[in-house]
């Protein structure tokens, strides 16, 4: 279930955040996460690969980010234009 949360980033905004258990961004979409902590930061989806940029076949989309970060995120919400 979506809910929307008041925070300043510079300007009082609204934004939807999207539990990640109901769906996750689309890859390479910058998206605003928020976490267990109540933490915010920026991050987006992208498809593992290896050194030579070759993405990993049958590999789900992963979070950027350290691990101790990522697998804290409860919800994200698309940034504002």
């Amino acid at each position: 279930m979506a809910f929307t949360d008041r925070i300043e980033i510079g300007m009082k905004v609204e934004l939807d955040f999207v539990d990640i258990t109901e769906r996750l961004p689309g890859v390479g979409h910058k998206v605003l996460c928020k976490t267990s902590n109540g933490k915010y930061f920026i991050s987006e989806m992208y498809f593992p690969h290896d050194g030579r940029g070759r993405i990993f076949e049958g590999r789900p989309p992963q979070w950027k980010g350290s691990t101790k970060t990522i697998d804290t995120i409860t919800h994200w919400a698309y940034l504002p234009d």
